[in-house]
């Protein structure tokens, strides 16, 4: 905003008499007023407006930036949990088969057909299937709490499972064009924008 006008009041000397009548004809107090304006040149007041605009816009960008950020992280946590959910579902189907393994190399063994060492194997390797499964089990657990963690929903969190159900690509990303991904990518990132924002807000100021 342009300046308001300043007024200001000065004495240049004092003799003792406040006498302001010339026709007395007695010396007064010597005084001045003077009415300042600041007047802008090279329209500054324009830059200093421009300056502000680009400040707001470049902040409006941090602001979706941060919600980038957060969907992001909401993402990659969500589908770890998936990860972790499909990991322990493979282990529980290899610990099922080592199970029927060894159930049958018992029945071998009894019959004669095997030695006892080749049952051994199969047991250690049906312990380290289930060894398997109880990481697994601990993996979907951390990571259900990580995904509640983020939706700050913590009672709901071991209730929570991970639906194989993937997002499809926008259209603006599916052109082969890499110059072209590469330029979409950009106008789509905040960050960046609130960086070239602040560059033209540097250059006004």
């Amino acid at each position: 905003a342009i300046p308001n006008p300043t007024l200001s009041v000065g004495f240049n000397e004092l003799n003792g008499q406040w006498n302001f009548d010339p026709h007395l004809g007695r010396p007064g107090v010597g005084y001045n007023v003077q009415v300042s304006q600041l007047l802008e040149t090279a329209d500054k007041r324009g830059l200093r407006m421009e300056s502000s605009r680009l400040g707001r816009e470049a902040v409006e960008a941090d602001v979706k930036d941060a919600v980038r950020v957060l969907s992001n992280a909401v993402r990659h946590a969500y589908y770890q949990l998936l990860l972790t959910q499909k990991t322990l579902d493979i282990a529980e189907d290899n610990m099922r088969r080592y199970e029927d393994i060894v159930r049958a190399n018992r029945l071998r063994l009894a019959a004669g057909d095997i030695a006892e060492s080749d049952l051994m194997r199969v047991e250690v390797e049906s312990l380290n299937a289930q060894a398997d499964v109880d990481s697994a089990r601990a993996d979907v657990r951390k990571n259900r709490a990580e995904l509640a963690r983020w939706l700050a929903w913590p009672d709901q969190s071991l209730n929570f499972t991970a639906v194989d159900d993937w997002p499809k690509a926008a259209v603006a990303y599916l052109d082969r064009d890499e110059a072209k991904l590469v330029e979409t990518a950009y106008a789509a990132r905040p960050d960046f924008k609130a960086a070239q924002l602040r560059t033209q807000q540097a250059e006004k100021d």
